[in-house]
């Protein structure tokens, strides 16, 4: 086979052209062969196919689709694997031409680094051959955009690698033309211009060079309003002077493997409007030299991080290294501002760093984060910040690097200590404001009434934020004057008055939620009670006591309003000013009674909805103490275990909030069950686990109540938290108090439960006869007190720790025991464990056809179960096995498998997996 990316999409089979119908199968075949031989998640094809508004159907009609595209495959269609929930294409070196022009770059690396310039020269030419137009040619969407243009971008590169080699070869004249065509095909290319500098000068044709330089910086100040680059300027310097080199040019550096390029911008406003000087004064900051840091400030609404994100936008190509964002919560009303740690971890997952690396102090998070991009061009943006010390830990320092930071307050410690170029973001002149209304509402009827408009950009007092809102009311009803509109602004509303006219957002607010439909005012004013950055349609209807299909009609009402936003499909936020707005009418229409009412229900759908989801992914699992459920609690459905844990991922920083609302507002009884999912269940689903200060919290409220299960269950919790991020000596105290307290007050239940995590905590710190004794002691009680899913596992663990004292006989009869059982539960996951643990044994056997088979059927039965962590490990260990007979194919093919695996849950894991691949050669 012969596939296709780097111009049209085209597939070649044996006997000629093979044709890819359909509207969607094309689309599907390119992202595929774009992460060749790497897993792509449905639902990530479901995003490409439908743009972020897929139907209710997305997921099956995508698998439909993908079954489709294997029938036109032919023969080849067999290489179109399912993979847990998502597909891969096996596809050789040879037969795509993306891979083909891959190893043909490594091959010029390899040939720069011993010297050989000529025939490094001739493998990036026939590299660049594999170039039949632009990538993924008459092909649209989003997705497939995004991947053609990095295809391009990979080609540019690759010119500029093959024109240093020439130029080191010498080959100046015939370099010239080429260069001329490449400047004048990528004007804003500075890479191509410095080139063609030095090869203007090696020809003694300095005033052409001269010149060059002089075109590009009236192209970048005419179309961008900044100035070339240090290094082309450094280099028309050097020119100048003389200085530059007659010599070649060095080699360039032969890249390492690639490190993880974040790309966390949030999307431009379409109608973005005025602010040209302070976008201007942000470009200008490029061309300085350090510090690299900018505060964007102003009142709030007044649109900071609207032209931040703008900015950021118009640069990003400049930080090919990744664009970070981070909304440090600095006036949250409900949320504590971002700690510095809790930044670190995050722009840190954002760059690939695994959860468990990020459980350390401060100091060291920040040495590692500055160090992951000491050398790399970043571009960081630190949204909503409450003052300098909250962002003063999370600045990267890097030469290449650039941090923008909004704010309401002045930032003036920044300014003083740090160096920091203030941009004041003030509020928009009457000309600025009404081009806003222009361009949402159109230039014919802002014309047709001139003394509304001056009265609405009066009223509004230039906040941007306000005018968005009105303009939003007036788009959708055109039928009302803008003089209609401009009378509704005069009155304003009651309590709601700011500390002067210009900032007196709340009369347009009002104005907008009075035009709410009565059951739309409802769900605003109860949403202002829920505790987390976003909430999904069900939530909201457990908030408001709706029906699922009523709660997504009244938020898109919202939404269309501007009173929400729909930050990704399905989930809606608040801007922080709404939601103050949202808090305030809640205390102000409803009683206390509803309000509790309303809190409890949230609880309990959270509450509720765990459960349900808990049961479908993890059914050996002891169900949690559930308070009475609230009648109007609505809690998600799901169809199968999949949907359960995807559910769970997505609302893991929604059940902490909730622990923590329930903490406050006395709704005891659901503390430790809600901070449950975020330390127990986390780690399955790429989470880390909930911070040890709501760990500490539910303990104290356990403690209280005199609840003796709720105090063990927190104690184990804690221990898991700190097993987990290896601090194993607090790990073995806060388990040594869960048994003591099961001890002290006969709670006998839970024991065996204790004695099974102390066999693994024994395991880890090497002290397998202890973790045996535990595992036996636990077996016991299970067995005494009926519980056939804990005697299948502790079976297993048993089985497991005479493996390690090297008892394989006894050993194999403990796993094939635990294996049996877990077979007659249906426990999907039970089974996998103890055939991988069975597996292990016929390896230290020798036995390595059975281990394989064996392995194979647990991988397997963890794929079934959603249970990625485990399936990695079965995978690890396979690989061993083929190492182990010298089959570096296959173990190579199964190293392949568990990267893709890991990509769902550890994307830095899956990136040093990918790195470790050349042990496979």
């Amino acid at each position: 086979m012969d596939f296709r990316l780097l111009g049209p999409l085209e597939v070649r089979g044996p006997e000629g052209p093979v044709s890819i119908r359909g509207r969607h199968h094309p689309k599907i075949l390119a992202l595929l062969l774009d992460a060749a031989n790497q897993t792509v998640p449905v639902d990530k094809l479901v995003e490409a196919l439908w743009e972020g508004d897929p139907p209710v159907t997305g997921t099956r009609q995508a698998q439909n689709i993908a079954a489709g595209l294997r029938r036109q495959l032919g023969p080849a269609g067999a290489r179109l694997e399912r993979v847990g929930l998502g597909y891969r294409l096996a596809v050789r070196a040879e037969e795509l031409d993306l891979l083909r022009c891959k190893r043909l770059e490594a091959l010029a690396r390899d040939h720069l680094a011993a010297g050989r310039l000529e025939p490094a020269s001739q493998a990036l030419t026939e590299a660049l051959r594999e170039w039949r137009g632009p990538s993924l040619a008459g092909m649209s969407g989003r997705r497939l955009d995004t991947v053609g243009h990095r295809l391009d971008e990979y080609r540019l590169r690759l010119l500029e690698a093959r024109i240093d080699v020439d130029l080191r070869l010498g080959r100046r004249d015939m370099l010239v033309a080429e260069l001329r065509r490449l400047v004048a095909d990528h004007p804003r290319h500075e890479r191509f211009t410095a080139q063609l500098m030095v090869v203007l000068y090696r020809c003694g044709r300095t005033p052409e060079a001269l010149r060059a330089f002089a075109e590009l910086g009236e192209r970048l100040a005419e179309e961008l309003g900044v100035e070339p680059g240090a290094e082309v300027r450094d280099l028309h310097t050097a020119i100048l002077r003389g200085e530059l080199r007659p010599g070649p040019a060095p080699a360039p550096a032969a890249p390492e493997t690639r490190p993880v390029v974040p790309v966390m911008l949030p999307p431009d406003n379409p109608v973005f409007s005025g602010r040209l000087a302070p976008l201007q004064a942000l470009h200008a900051l490029l061309g300085e030299p350090a510090p690299g840091l900018a505060t964007v400030t102003g009142t709030g609404g007044v649109g900071k991080t609207t032209l931040a994100v703008r900015w950021a936008l118009e640069v990003a190509e400049r930080f090919p290294d990744g664009q970070l964002y981070l909304n440090l919560r600095g006036f949250d009303p409900h949320s504590e501002p971002m700690a510095p740690a809790e930044g670190l971890r995050l722009l840190l997952a954002a760059l690939g760093v695994p959860p468990q690396r990020t459980h350390t102090d401060p100091g060291t998070l920040l040495s590692l984060y500055r160090s992951l991009i000491a050398d790399r061009a970043v571009l960081v943006v630190l949204d909503n910040a409450r003052d300098a010390e909250q962002v003063r830990p999370l600045l990267p320092g890097g030469p290449r690097t650039f941090t923008v930071v909004t704010s309401r307050n002045r930032l003036s410690g920044l300014v003083a200590a740090q160096g920091a170029r203030p941009v004041p973001l003030d509020l928009l002149t009457p000309g600025e404001a009404t081009g806003l209304l222009e361009a949402r509402l159109g230039k014919q009827r802002i014309a047709d009434e001139p003394e509304a408009v001056d009265r609405i950009v009066e009223s509004s007092g230039g906040l941007p934020l306000a005018l968005a809102v009105v303009a939003a009311r007036a788009a959708t009803r055109a039928d009302f004057s803008l003089a209609a509109v401009a009378a509704q602004l005069d009155g304003g509303l009651d309590g709601f008055e700011g500390e002067e006219p210009a900032t007196d957002v709340r009369s347009v607010l009002s104005w907008s939620y009075r035009a709410l439909s009565p059951a739309a005012a409802r769900m605003f004013r109860l949403l202002g009670l829920h505790p987390g950055a976003d909430f999904s349609a069900p939530a909201a209807a457990g908030l408001a006591a709706v029906s699922h299909r009523e709660a997504r009609r009244l938020l898109r009402e919202l939404a269309a309003a501007h009173l929400l936003a729909e930050g990704a499909p399905g989930r809606f936020t608040f801007h922080d000013l709404l939601r103050d707005y949202a808090g305030e009418l809640a205390a102000e229409h409803e009683d206390d009674a509803a309000r509790r009412e309303a809190v409890r229900r949230l609880l309990d759908h959270y509450l509720c909805t765990f459960n349900l989801a808990a049961d479908l992914a993890s059914p050996s699992r002891d169900p949690l103490p559930m308070p009475p459920e609230h009648p109007d609690a609505v809690p998600e459905r799901f169809d199968d275990h999949v949907e359960g844990v995807r559910w769970v991922k997505a609302e893991l920083s929604n059940l902490l909030a909730a622990a923590n609302l329930a903490a406050r507002t006395g709704f005891d009884a659901h503390v430790w069950p809600l901070v449950w999912p975020t330390t127990y269940f986390s780690p399955r689903v790429g989470g880390r686990p909930g911070g040890v200060e709501t760990l500490e919290l539910a303990l104290a409220v356990a403690t209280r109540n005199g609840d003796t299960t709720g105090r063990v269950q927190v104690h184990r919790l804690l221990h898991w938290h700190f097993l987990y991020i290896g601090r194993l000596g607090e790990a073995d105290r806060h388990l040594a108090r869960a048994l003591d307290l099961c001890d002290e007050t006969g709670v006998r239940a839970l024991r065996p439960r204790i004695h099974r995590s102390f066999g693994i905590l024994r395991g880890r710190q090497g002290r397998f006869a202890d973790a045996l004794d535990h595992s036996r002691r636990g077996l016991r009680i299970f067995r005494e007190i009926g519980h056939p899913n804990g005697e299948a596992a502790m079976l297993n663990a048993i089985g497991w720790y005479q493996l390690q004292l090297g008892r394989t006989d006894e050993a194999f009869e403990h796993c094939r025991r635990s294996l049996e059982r877990c077979e007659a539960l249906d426990d999907w996951s039970g089974q996998g464990i103890a055939l991988d643990s069975l597996a292990s044994v016929q390896h230290v056997r020798g036995r390595h056809g059975e281990a394989v088979a064996m392995f194979h059927r647990a991988i397997d039965r963890f794929e079934r179960a959603y249970d990625h962590p485990n399936q990695a490990d079965s995978l690890e260990r396979l690989t061993e096995v083929h190492r182990s007979t010298g089959d570096l194919s296959a173990a190579r093919d199964v190293w392949l498998r568990r990267i893709g695996v890991l990509e769902y849950f550890d994307p830095h894991g899956a990136a040093e997996a990918r790195g470790r691949l050349r042990e496979f050669a």
